[in-house]
């Protein structure tokens, strides 16, 4: 009886994942914010209104975050690098084309492919790591859509961070579609 309890209330606790996340999709909100030389590089990006703004400390970054349950963080962030020397000017074909690393520093690469957020292209790349903080174990999925504009590069990026790999994992596949039509509700004009 007890084995049934345990399979019934774990069954339960999977599609509710993925009705939240339609719930985040219905209930999303949007920032108005500019970037680049002379605010060249206007953004209206989408976020889901339940999640807590925190605006980074440095300039062209923000960030909102959700907390899941007992560990389980969900993250988006939107950050904005200029080009300059060290941070030329690349295509989403370049970006795609440069893999990410198999390395324990940068994670493991995942995926790549080039596709249009809005009328844009967009590089989009995903990959795990896994992370020590205080002795606990940390496992990350992320998933950034680079998008290259006139003075420089968005990035919007999303993360799932729980204390197992299986945990993230799931809650990385019940979220990957939210983050996709958040990205895609994007609106660029530079």
């Amino acid at each position: 009886m007890k084995n049934l309890l345990t399979t019934v209330l774990l069954c339960a606790s999977v599609p509710a994942f993925a009705q939240h996340a339609d719930e985040f999709w219905k209930k999303h909100c949007m920032l108005k914010s500019s970037f680049g030389k002379g605010n060249t590089t206007q953004i209206n990006i989408a976020y889901p209104c339940d999640w807590q703004e925190d605006k980074g400390k440095e300039k062209g970054l923000n960030i909102w975050t959700y907390e899941a349950g007992d560990q389980d963080i969900l993250m988006e962030s939107l950050m904005f690098t200029p080009f300059s020397e060290k941070a030329p000017r690349r295509t989403a074909d370049q970006i795609v084309a440069k893999k990410t690393p198999n390395d324990p520093k940068n994670g493991q690469f995942l995926w790549s492919r080039k596709l249009l957020i809005n009328g844009h292209d967009c590089a989009e790349v995903a990959c795990k790591t896994k992370r020590s903080v205080l002795m606990l174990d940390m496992y990350i999925y992320t998933v950034q859509y680079i998008i290259p504009c006139k003075d420089g590069e968005l990035s919007l990026g999303f993360t799932i961070t729980a204390s197992t790999e299986a945990r993230a994992k799931e809650l990385f596949n019940e979220y990957k579609t939210l983050f996709y039509n958040l990205a895609n509700a994007t609106e660029i004009n530079g």
